[in-house]
């Protein structure tokens, strides 16, 4: 369909509808300058400004996924960081926890195997994704004291502090860590960036020496990082403050309903620290007084929840939109990096005494000991949550634009809902813009307690050339669950849009240069816009307003000097299917429900169900199509009860008030046991997923007469557990122990593990387990076709 701008204005005289959201721009406040430089000798082009980081002198914005080496076996490195990538991650961040590498005094680190740091990063920079490396010394990540040794602790009464004997085991420990990394910081390998300790508040001397330290051991990044959540007090601009934003959190008590912490952050505003990450663990150390972003820096952030690990006294599972809620708040809100905490998940590895978060060590929260999937975007068995496709579409927009929007300041409506109003029921929304475009964020969603849906609403949005936009037409209702990011002002090629009410995706380009937008449209509005030629004077006069069909189709937008330009709109279905991988140099839309990786230049997919993949043609303007077939199912795993639950149950116990996860002797020894056999492991599969689903508290499985290699805390939730190790036997036979659930006030689980708890009294039992195993189908020939 074409259509030609300005040949259909509105009728005249009619009614225009009451206008009651209302936004005018306001411009930076101060001149941009540049806050943090690189040293002499350094060439990595970051640098800091107020206002963004730049990267060889290019405004960027980027999206940094957390991922932890040593929770990982190494042969899922490479799978993990492709679906990092796809997932529209461009900077890999990781933790370096000394006691995985380090756990005797008197033996030199270990760097091999899967806590081979070099290996891992050479891998990241194989990948074209930069790192930023998290060193501690104290990490904490839900690891057995913080990350600190045995050893260390049992060394030291003052720990993280300018003591000279604490200082003189990290300076032994840097200078090995140096060695690994110092080598691999940019501009010669992928670090360019490292964190400096964790969640420390009050000692910002502490701060520098560590940095001190680091760098006399030859580890110099172009920037250094600290967490400054808790109100922390850091030595800026030796190091650059980076926040956190989490829906819910396994560190509140079982028996204390959402706390406000969490609220939070469902509001766009410029509140950057979160008054509730590591409360439970800073004693003394800790502020109710949420702190202040440094007025010279731009807000960034590290640890914007993923997902969420589970204690065992409680045991959040946030949805999806709860994730892709919080990243489109904190992009409207001014955010400058968007980092994810955790987004692949992980397997702590095994130690005598296990290297979780524990009772046992002193921590308020028993974690399991193994487990640490954190429902991430991507889980520990390589499959992908729904989070991870919501999240995809915001990382796509910011790869095609995020250098614009790094350099847009956020202007917050007038009587615009805060953190503080616990019971605001206001349309929560914002403008991010430089002036000439920008963007309208609306987030009508909140974790825990919904939000109503918001009628009547109508935006006037007033730019630097003082011409209201208005939009839509009319009155819209904002549903419930509404998350909406839309153009104001948006230059695409020769065209300004004036408004859309389709969030944009990405932009292409047609084979004869006409440049192509890509939206999706959301449920309940209408895909609209209007659209100019660019010119100043074009936003004075009538525009029409262009009805957009959702579902792929061109639209096809002509200007009288004959310049085009292509729209196409996806619904919603299709938004929760689509990646926009990058292959030979050109960006891709692709429609599939299997992963879609980029390995060694060729597009490969990862069905787990016959289906169809789709590619956009650039050439006909049209989709491409080739039928997925998932390969035959694995036989039946065979499920076999060895004897029930004990009547008695393991002994409750508790710390500080929080309820003790029963010991692994006391899982064996009062839970159900049952036995699990798996016919084959296919061993041309890439991947093998063991799901089983099942109702209890706390469950392991393992090989008959060995140590469990995996675990579970119930979350309601199925469970998967990874068998690659065991491609190619015949049969594998394993043992699950699993202790009956009961509705328990010590423990808090999900509304939905709640109800299956209820509904099977308590129980512990297997309902059904299979097999999940595929390997890559090669369709770099679609993408071929595509290009001609």
């Amino acid at each position: 369909m074409t259509i030609s701008p300005g040949a259909a204005p509105p009728p005249a005289g009619a009614p225009e509808p009451p206008v009651d959201r209302s936004v005018r721009h306001r411009p930076w406040p101060t001149a941009e300058r540049v806050v943090v430089a690189e040293t002499a000798g350094q060439t990595s082009g970051l640098v800091v400004t107020n206002r963004s980081l730049l990267r060889d002198g290019r405004r960027w914005l980027p999206v940094s996924g957390e991922i932890h080496f040593s929770r990982l076996d190494r042969r899922l490195w490479q799978p993990a960081l492709e679906l990092l990538r796809a997932g529209g991650v461009d900077l890999v961040s990781t933790y370096v926890f000394w006691n995985h590498h380090q756990p005797l005094a008197d033996q030199e680190p270990d760097f091999t195997g899967n806590r081979d740091l070099a290996a891992f990063l050479r891998l990241c920079a194989a990948q074209g994704l930069p790192a930023i490396v998290r060193i501690g010394p104290w990490c904490h990540g839900e690891v057995r004291h913080g990350g600190h040794p045995d050893w260390l602790v049992a060394r030291h009464d003052a720990l993280r502090t300018d003591s000279a004997g604490y200082l003189a085991d990290v300076e032994r420990y840097f200078r090995s860590l140096g060695r690994e990394l110092g080598p691999l910081c940019a501009p010669a390998g992928p670090v360019v960036a490292v964190q400096i300790e964790n969640e420390l508040y009050g000692d910002p001397q502490h701060i520098r020496t560590l940095k001190a330290v680091a760098k006399a051991a030859g580890i110099e990044p172009a920037l250094w990082t600290a967490t400054g959540w808790g109100n922390a007090q850091l030595p800026v601009p030796e190091v650059f403050p980076v926040y956190s934003g989490y829906s819910e959190g396994f560190w509140v008590d079982a028996h204390e309903d959402w706390d406000d912490s969490f609220r939070s952050h469902f509001f766009f505003c410029d509140r950057w620290d979160d008054p509730g990450v590591g409360k439970d663990l800073a004693g003394a150390g800790w502020s109710d007084v949420p702190g202040s972003k440094h007025p010279d820096l731009p807000p960034a952030t590290c640890e914007l929840g993923g997902g969420m690990a589970v204690a065992y006294h409680r045991r959040p599972v946030p949805s999806a939109l709860d994730v892709a809620a919080v990243g489109h708040v904190k992009i409207g809100s001014g955010s400058v990096w968007q980092g994810y905490y955790m987004y692949v998940g992980g397997t702590n590895p095994e130690a005598p005494d296990g290297l979780q978060e524990s009772h046992h060590t002193g921590y308020p929260n028993d974690t399991p000991r193994l487990n640490y999937d954190f429902h991430a975007p991507i889980g520990r068995d390589m499959r992908v949550r729904e989070s991870f496709r919501r999240l995809a579409l915001q990382h796509s927009f910011l790869e095609a634009f995020g250098s614009r929007l790094a350099g847009m300041v956020t202007t917050f409506p007038d009587q615009n809902g805060s953190p503080e109003i616990a019971g605001d029921r206001r349309l929560r929304w914002c403008l991010r813009s430089d002036g000439v475009e920008g963007f309208v964020f609306v987030n009508n969603h909140q974790a825990v307690e919904p939000l109503p849906a918001v009628p009547g609403v109508r935006f006037a949005v007033c730019l630097d050339d003082g011409v209201p936009v208005l939009f839509p037409p009319r009155g819209v209702e904002v549903p419930t669950g509404a998350l909406w990011c839309l153009p104001v002002g948006l230059a695409v090629g020769a065209f300004r849009i004036r408004w859309a009410t389709a969030t944009v995706l990405t932009e292409l380009a047609a084979d004869d240069g006409t440049p192509i937008l890509f939206m999706y449209a959301h449920p309940g509005l209408p895909a609209q816009m209007s659209v100019g030629n660019g010119s100043p004077a074009e936003c004075d006069d009538p525009q029409s307003v262009i009805d957009l069909e959702p579902g792929g189709a061109v639209t096809t937008v002509t200007a009288p000097t004959g310049q085009r330009l292509h729209v196409v709109v996806l619904d919603s279905d299709q938004s929760l299917r689509v990646w926009t991988p990058t292959v030979s140099g050109r960006r891709q839309v692709v429609l599939s429900d299997a992963e879609i990786v980029v390995r060694d230049g060729a597009l490969l997919a990862f069905p787990e169900a016959s289906g169809t993949v789709e590619l956009f043609d650039t050439g006909t303007l049209g989709w491409r199509r080739q039928d997925l077939s998932a390969g035959p199912p694995c036989a039946p795993v065979d499920v076999r009860l060895v004897h029930a639950a004990s009547e008695r149950s393991p002994i409750r116990r508790s710390f500080n008030g929080r309820a003790s996860a029963p010991t692994r002797a006391e899982v064996g020894e009062h839970g159900a046991c049952y036995r699990l056999t798996v016919p084959s492991v296919p061993a041309d599969a890439e991947r093998v997923v063991l799901r089983v689903d099942l109702v209890g508290d706390v469950a392991h499985v393992n090989l008959p007469g060995a140590e469990p290699f995996d675990d579970l805390f119930w979350s309601g939730e199925p469970w998967t557990i990874d068998l690659g190790g065991f491609r190619g036997r015949d049969e594998v036979v394993l043992e699950l122990h699993v202790t009956p659930v009961r509705l328990d006030p010590a423990v808090r689980l999900t509304p939905r593990a709640q109800r299956l708890a209820r509904r099977w009294g308590p129980v512990a039992a297997i309902h059904h387990a299979e097999v999940l195993a595929g390997k890559p189908v090669d369709i770099t020939g679609l993408a071929r076709g595509a290009a001609g």
